[in-house]
């Protein structure tokens, strides 16, 4: 008995490990519709597999108040630039356009206080500017702060 629960314990801390990057694959968060839920007040490493790839985020606004967003996108490695959009769903279907952040220093970009009311959905979407390699990370950080 105590030799499965071992092995169960070494089989989470091996899932555990593996990089966050090595989700980054074609058809995982390609689109709006499927998007990938946000790790917030958390820094998610990834890569774009080509310069089709794009990557799509969502959070879902449930925590019963309005809120403001703020995400950041920089570049890690390599000397590819990406560009970071937003868009909200709101609670009654509506969708604002795609709008899209300017971009700063080594390819960084962010948005700040962004009003997202109860029950609306933040979408982000990265995509290239110039795409170099599938070896250029970039680092994403999404967080949200009450009114």
């Amino acid at each position: 008995m105590k030799l499965k629960q071992i092995c169960i314990a070494v089989l989470i801390i091996a899932l555990l490990s593996i990089p966050q990057s090595a989700f980054a694959l074609r058809t995982v968060g390609d689109t709006q519709a499927d998007a990938v839920y946000f790790l917030t007040d958390q820094y998610t490493d990834l890569i774009l597999s080509d310069s089709a790839d794009v990557d799509w985020f969502k959070w879902d606004n449930y925590t019963g108040e309005d809120r403001r967003v703020t995400t950041f996108l920089a570049m890690l490695s390599g000397t590819g630039i990406y560009k970071m959009g937003i868009k909200i769903k709101y609670s009654n279907g509506i969708e604002s356009s795609l709008m899209y952040s300017d971009l700063y220093m080594f390819g960084s970009s962010s948005f700040s206080n962004i009003y997202v009311p109860a029950g609306a959905t933040v979408y982000l979407k990265i995509d290239a500017v110039n795409f170099v390699s599938m070896y250029d990370y970039y680092r994403m950080f999404f967080t949200h702060s009450s009114i």
